[in-house]
C-alpha cells in the first residue's frame, strides 16, 4: 500500500475514533515514561512519536504503531459489544408487565423528526437548524415527545422509540406527498 493510501485510510481511523495525532503522540510518550521493559521498546515508541510528527523513520509505519490500532480497534469492539448487550438488557427491562399493554405513544410527525435527529445524537440547535425551526420550538417537541412516551431523557426516549419501533422504516407525511406515496 503507498504512503498516500495509508495516509488517508490512518486519518479515517483517527476520525472514526476520535482521536488526533496528538492523543496518539501523549500514549506513546506516557508508555515511554512508565516503560520498564528497555531500550528496544524505549526506541520504538520514540519511532512512532517521530512518525506521529511527521518526521523520517526507518520503515514506512512503525509497527508498534499498528499494534496499538489493531489493540485499540479490538477494545473499541469490545465495548459496542458490552454497550450492545447493556441496551438489549435496558430494552428487556423496559418491557410492560404481563397483562399491562403498552399503548403505543401517537408522535406528530414534526415529534417523529425531532426524535429520529435526537437519534443521530444532534444537539437541539442542530436539530432547529436542520428543521428551520427554532431552538425552544425544538425543546417543546423535545418536551412532548418525553411526556408522550413516559420518559425524562433522550437515552430513555430512544430506547423506547426503538423498542416501539417509531423509527423502522418512517417517514415525513411531506415527505411522503412528494413522492406521490400514501
Amino acid at each position: 500500500m503507498s504512503d498516500v493510501v495509508f495516509e488517508q485510510r490512518f486519518e479515517q481511523w483517527l476520525r472514526l475514533t476520535g482521536l488526533d495525532r496528538l492523543d496518539l503522540e501523549a500514549l506513546a510518550r506516557y508508555a515511554l515514561r512508565s516503560s520498564n521493559r528497555g531500550a528496544e521498546k524505549a526506541e520504538l515508541l520514540e519511532e512512532v512519536i517521530r512518525w506521529l510528527q511527521g518526521e523520517d523513520t526507518a520503515g514506512a509505519v512503525p509497527p508498534l504503531l499498528l499494534d496499538f490500532l489493531d489493540e485499540y480497534t479490538a477494545a473499541a469492539s469490545r465495548a459496542a459489544d458490552e454497550l450492545r448487550l447493556v441496551t438489549n438488557t435496558l430494552i428487556a427491562s423496559a418491557e410492560p408487565e404481563a397483562g399491562i399493554p403498552r399503548q403505543r405513544a401517537r408522535l406528530t410527525d414534526r415529534e417523529r423528526e425531532v426524535l429520529a435527529l435526537l437519534a443521530h445524537a444532534l444537539s437541539n440547535r442542530l436539530i432547529a437548524a436542520r428543521l428551520s425551526i427554532s431552538e425552544k420550538t425544538v425543546k417543546n417537541h423535545i418536551t412532548s415527545v418525553f411526556a408522550k412516551l413516559g420518559v425524562s431523557s433522550r437515552s430513555e426516549a430512544l430506547v423506547v422509540a426503538l423498542h416501539e419501533g417509531l423509527l423502522k422504516n418512517w417517514v415525513p407525511n411531506r415527505v411522503k406527498s412528494r413522492l406521490g406515496g400514501s
